[in-house]
C-alpha cells in the first residue's frame, strides 16, 4: 500500500455533511425554541417540586440544580447550532460531563429519597446544607470555565502556539494504529502473566499500555476519514476479546473503556456530540455493574480466579457466572445496577464533604496534586519511595470514609 499524500487539516472530516453547508449562521428560529425551552424546564421541574410539598434545604436544592442545569445546558445548545467546523467539542462535553457527575445526582441520590433520607447509612455525617454548599461550589466552578472559554485569551495564546497543518494519510493512520494495539496488548499481557515486575510498570511504561485504547481510536478515524473496511473489521476482531479478557480481570472501567474511546473519537471526528451515546452508556453499565461487582466479590476474591486462571480453565469462572445469571431476580439487579451507576456517577456528595471541611478540619493543599501527574511516570523500579499518585486514597484518609465519599475515591 503505497503512502498517501499529506491531508491538509480541517475542523471536519470530509465525509461530514456539515462541512459542505454553508457557514452560515445558526437558524434563529430554532435557537428560539430552544432558548425558551431550557429555561422552562428548568421552571416546570422547580414548579413540580414546590407544588408536592419540597421546602426548605430541600427546595433549595432543586433550584439551584436547575440553574446549573440551564447554565450547563446553554453552551451545548449554542454549540449545536453552530456548524460542525466551527464547534467547540470541548466544551460541550465538558458541560455534559459536569451536569452528569453534579446536577443529575441530586435527584436520585438526594431529593427522590424518603424525608429521612439524610440519615442514611450512606448519608451519614452530610446533611442537607452540605449539599447547597457543595451546589453552590460545583456552580461557580462551572460559571468559571465558561467564563474562561468566553474571554479572548485562549485565541491569543492559540496564536502563539504552533498548530498541525496535516493530518497522517491512510497508510501511516493504519499502521501506527496497529502497532499501539499491538504494543499495549504486549505491556497488558506481560503484566497479567507476571512477565513484567510491577515496580516497572508503575511509570512511563504502564501508561503506554493504554496505547491500545488510543490505537482503537485511530481504527475509528480511518474508517470515518478513509472509509477503510480494514479498519471496520480489525475493530470487530479486537473489541470482543479485549472486552472479555479485561472482565476477567475485575475492572468495570476497563471493559467499557474501547467502547468509549471508540464513541470519543467518532466525536472528535465527525464533530458531532450524540446525547444517546451517553445514554446508552449509561444503559451499559447499568447492566454491567451487578455481574462485574458479582465476578470480582465472589469468583476474583472468593475463588481466587483472576484472567489468567480464567483463560487456563475458563469452565470454572463460567459456571460460577452461569449459576449467579440463572437465579438473579432482574428487578432486583436492574435496580442494584441503577443505584450503583448514580452513586458512582455522582461527585457531589464529595465535592460537599470538602466544601464542609476545608479548611476547618483539612487545610488548604495549595494544589500540590497537580505534581502528581509529573511524578506518576517514573517508575518504581527506579523512585522505590514514591508517594502513592491517586487523588483518592489521599481524599479518602483526610476526609474519611462512607458509601458515598468511598464510591468517588
Amino acid at each position: 500500500m503505497s503512502e498517501a499524500a499529506p491531508v491538509p487539516m480541517s475542523g471536519a472530516a470530509p465525509a461530514e455533511p456539515a462541512r459542505r453547508r454553508s457557514e452560515g449562521g445558526p437558524d434563529l428560529r430554532l435557537a428560539a425554541i430552544l432558548f425558551a425551552a431550557i429555561p422552562a424546564v428548568a421552571f416546570l421541574v422547580c414548579g413540580i417540586a414546590f407544588a408536592s410539598g419540597t421546602r426548605g434545604d430541600e427546595m433549595t436544592m432543586v433550584v439551584i440544580a436547575m440553574f446549573t442545569f440551564v447554565v450547563g445546558v446553554l453552551p451545548i445548545a449554542v454549540q449545536a447550532l453552530l456548524p460542525a467546523s466551527r464547534r467547540h467539542l470541548f466544551i460541550s462535553l465538558f458541560a455534559l460531563a459536569f451536569l452528569v457527575y453534579f446536577v443529575l445526582p441530586v435527584f436520585p441520590e438526594y431529593f427522590w429519597s424518603d424525608h429521612e433520607g439524610f440519615q442514611r447509612d450512606r448519608l451519614i455525617n452530610i446533611a442537607p446544607a452540605d449539599i447547597v454548599n457543595g451546589q453552590l461550589a460545583a456552580l461557580v466552578a462551572l460559571c468559571s470555565v465558561l467564563a474562561g472559554f468566553a474571554l479572548p485569551l485562549g485565541k491569543v495564546a492559540a496564536a502563539v502556539l504552533p498548530s498541525p497543518r496535516y493530518d497522517w494519510g491512510y497508510a501511516n493512520t493504519l499502521l501506527i494504529a496497529v502497532l499501539m494495539i499491538a504494543f499495549g496488548w504486549l505491556i497488558f499481557l506481560l503484566g497479567q502473566f507476571g512477565l513484567l515486575p510491577r515496580d516497572l510498570g508503575t511509570g512511563f511504561l504502564g501508561t503506554l499500555s493504554s496505547s491500545y485504547y488510543l490505537g482503537n481510536g485511530m481504527l475509528v478515524i480511518a474508517a470515518l476519514r478513509h472509509r477503510s473496511r480494514a479498519a471496520v473489521l480489525l475493530l470487530m476482531v479486537m473489541l470482543p476479546p479485549s472486552m472479555g479478557f479485561a472482565f476477567f480481570t475485575g475492572s468495570k472501567k476497563l471493559v467499557l473503556a474501547p467502547l468509549a474511546t471508540i464513541a470519543l473519537a467518532h466525536i472528535v471526528t465527525t464533530r458531532r456530540v450524540r446525547i444517546s451515546w451517553f445514554l446508552g452508556g449509561l444503559v451499559a453499565i447499568t447492566f454491567l455493574y451487578p455481574i462485574a461487582q458479582f465476578y470480582r466479590d465472589v469468583v476474583q476474591v472468593g475463588n481466587q480466579l483472576g484472567a489468567v486462571e480464567v483463560l487456563r480453565n475458563p469452565g470454572r469462572a463460567i459456571g460460577l457466572l452461569s449459576a449467579f445469571v440463572s437465579s438473579v431476580d432482574w428487578g432486583e439487579y436492574l435496580l442494584a445496577g441503577l443505584n450503583a451507576t448514580s452513586s458512582r456517577m455522582s461527585a457531589l456528595g464529595i465535592l460537599s464533604v470538602i466544601v464542609r471541611d476545608t479548611p476547618d478540619a483539612v487545610p488548604f493543599q495549595g494544589g500540590w496534586t497537580v505534581g502528581l501527574v509529573f511524578i506518576s511516570y517514573i517508575p518504581r523500579i527506579v523512585w522505590p519511595d514514591k508517594p502513592i499518585t491517586t487523588i483518592g486514597q489521599w481524599v479518602t484518609d483526610n476526609y474519611g470514609a462512607g458509601p458515598i465519599v468511598t464510591s468517588q475515591t
